[in-house]
């Protein structure tokens, strides 16, 4: 069972690097309800540049640590490939019940088959029961409260199972809920502001979200997904793009965008296509998909953790060989 959801969390959550992120489709979700809205991404107006940072040179990669990081990311054609396997995945639960037991991808054996762990208890019991049948052997947990260890195991193993399970959902919660900021950032940009203002706001949010995701040190990378989604959608400019170059492309990136979209969102509302109101919609709309990021950024950081991880572990190491011998 521990097994299971350690593989649980690496297939739902596409784990690299120790870290791990919210689906994908949630930005090209947020990428078509966009432009359907305001349909030219061709359309690009002047750069703006920011030099303003709220954070220390520390905290910017190397140039050697982006070389390292986009070398082991994969490309976007292994990231469709990731996508539509997971997506079909997700439609076996409506298969008969004889295609979900002959199923492999995303099972239960295809994971059992890959852990030591499962490994070491079968080979000892086969060996205890061919010893058996040359050697007396006494049979010494024939009084023992083993059933107790395996029932106290369980109980954990469960915890440990749903703690997983939530985690997952929340994180999916929070990357659907970008995508759907956006659309209404959107919407209301494009009925209240003016057609080059509004293109240019949702040109930055759309480029902030993919960013964020860029931030993660996961699989998707500035070279295979940022630059892919850039070029289809134009989303930004070389010159905005070179602007950003000093924030390493991590969270601070993301943080910069956000504040272009505000700053645009100010003079809009200093010129009159929108009112105190409407900004004030915006800016809030604004902020709940930074939090929603912000919370996809706080379970990277902080995992399951490791002591709980290192107790099951210990139980089962010791629980499993001995329940073979039993």
């Amino acid at each position: 069972l521990y097994s299971l959801s350690r593989r649980f969390v690496t297939q739902t959550h596409t784990k690299q690097n120790g870290k791990f992120i919210g689906p994908r489709e949630a930005v090209t979700n947020s990428l078509g309800c966009s432009t359907s809205i305001i349909h030219p991404f061709e359309m690009v107006d002047q750069p703006r540049h920011y030099n303003g940072s709220y954070f220390s040179g520390e905290d910017i990669l190397t140039a050697s640590q982006c070389v390292v990081r986009e070398q082991s990311s994969p490309t976007w054609r292994e990231l469709e490939v990731l996508e539509k396997r997971r997506r079909q995945i997700l439609r076996k639960v409506e298969l008969p019940v004889w295609r979900v037991i002959l199923s492999w991808n995303g099972t239960c054996l295809r994971a059992l088959c890959l852990d030591w762990l499962v490994w070491v208890p079968i080979i000892v019991f086969i060996v205890v029961r061919i010893l058996t049948r040359h050697v007396e052997m006494v049979d010494v947990f024939a009084d023992s409260n083993l059933r107790i260890l395996g029932g106290f195991l369980s109980f954990f193993l469960v915890l440990f199972v749903n703690q997983n399970n939530t985690r997952f959902f929340e994180s999916f919660k929070l990357a659907k809920a970008c995508g759907t900021k956006i659309t209404d950032i959107a919407g209301l940009a494009s009925t209240k502001m003016r057609f080059s203002a509004a293109m240019r706001l949702i040109r930055y949010m759309n480029a902030a979200h993919v960013v964020a995701y860029v931030g993660l040190d996961g699989p998707y990378s500035r070279e295979h997904f940022f630059n892919h989604i850039n070029a289809k959608y134009q989303l930004l400019t070389t010159a905005e793009i070179e602007s950003l170059q000093s924030f390493g492309w991590k969270y601070e990136t993301f943080l910069e965008l956000l504040t272009w979209c505000q700053h645009d969102i100010e003079t809009a509302k200093k010129s009159g296509d929108i009112d105190s109101y409407e900004s004030r919609e915006l800016n809030q709309l604004l902020l709940i998909m930074k939090g929603s990021i912000h919370g996809i950024y706080n379970h990277c950081e902080q995992p399951v953790h490791f002591f709980y991880i290192h107790f099951l572990c210990l139980l089962s190491a010791l629980y499993l060989p001995l329940f073979a011998l039993k």
